[in-house]
């Protein structure tokens, strides 16, 4: 029974092991964009009455004052199979403008489940608010906020997301998404890990080794601000390996910290490359004018025991290509410095 046991656990874990990668890898490629898409405007919305009554009702009529606002919004977002689960929807909304225009619209995020929200953003009209824009394929979102970005008359939108697959997997993930306007529509452009924690055996990623040894990996980054020109965010980041021996799940005082190391890194938004960069190549220096977008030498992959010694770098055409820091660390590393 134990031999059959194995045999079945280790090759799902292996999958989970894989499952969790891949996605982590398909958030860094966060030049990919991620569009709000361009809503028809809807002719019910909600009147700006209703939305005042909830906004400002007392929190024992808030919740029965949020129905029939819930059930608009999942109306106008298409999310009309969500109705029945209306009790266990949450509504937050934001004001601020966030597309081109001159009055702020208002932006309403229901969070449907710990795996899925979309987020409808309103334009008030004649005591209307009618839907004028959309982003969806959000994970749980803990928050929103909004960032002064170039010399425009609209922000751009951070949203804090969290994954959580800690039952089953022993995965947690919180980070923040980007979205700004620009080529029409609103574009995810920017993302960034700010928390990650994983727990695995020793024998799920090592064909010998040994079962009754456990890692616990966390990746903890703290992000500061500084608006300005350009707009500028610094974080500190630091990445810790734990280790606990048990037949059994450990428990979490039974994790010992093995390593740790920390770096900084400082991101600066480029109007010519359309997101946050680490540094700017010339042509002086490369081959083509390109910009840095992320050193992998730093990743949390090597507490797993992978190197990765590659810089991620983007055209002004929006190309991503890599190169080995092997042969490029002295140029990329003296970017980095200035």
């Amino acid at each position: 029974m134990n031999k059959i046991f194995r045999f079945l656990i280790i090759p799902l874990a292996v999958l989970c092991l894989i499952f969790v990668f891949l996605w982590r890898v398909s958030l860094d490629l966060s030049w990919i964009p991620s569009m709000g898409l361009r809503a028809t405007p809807s002719k019910e919305g909600f009147s700006e009455e209703s939305y005042e009554a909830w906004l400002n009702a007392p929190p024992e009529k808030k919740a029965s004052l949020s129905v029939p606002l819930i059930h608009q919004i999942l109306e106008d977002l298409e999310y009309t199979s969500w109705k029945d689960f209306v009790d266990y929807i949450t509504l937050s909304s934001y004001s601020q403008q966030v597309l081109p225009g001159v009055e702020p619209q208002l932006l309403m995020l229901i969070n449907l489940s710990k795996d899925l929200s979309a987020i409808g953003i309103y334009t008030q009209n004649n005591g209307t608010y009618s839907l004028t824009d959309k982003i969806e394929g959000l994970l749980y979102v803990d928050d929103v906020s909004f960032i002064p970005l170039e010399d425009s008359d609209y922000q751009g939108i951070v949203i804090s997301q969290t994954l959580d697959e800690r039952f089953g997997s022993f995965f947690l993930s919180k980070f923040i998404d980007l979205y700004y306007f620009q080529k029409n529509h609103l574009e995810r452009v920017w993302h960034k890990d700010f928390y990650q924690e994983e727990i695995y055996r020793e024998n799920w990623i090592q064909e010998k080794g040994d079962p009754s040894r456990w890692y616990r990996i966390v990746e903890d980054t703290q992000l500061s601000h500084l608006p300005g020109d350009p707009y500028q965010i610094n974080s500190i980041t630091t990445l810790r390996k734990f280790q606990a021996h048990s037949e059994v799940f450990p428990d979490p005082e039974g994790f010992k910290e093995i390593e740790s190391v920390s770096f900084q890194e400082s991101f600066s938004w480029s109007p010519t490359y359309h997101t946050f960069i680490l540094g700017e190549l010339s042509q002086e220096v490369f081959l083509t004018p390109a910009a840095l977008l992320a050193d992998y030498h730093y990743g949390i992959e090597q507490l797993y025991g992978f190197d990765n010694d590659y810089y991620q770098l983007m055209t002004q055409k929006g190309e991503i290509f890599y190169l080995p820091g092997s042969k490029f660390k002295g140029l990329l590393h003296f970017l980095l410095e200035e």
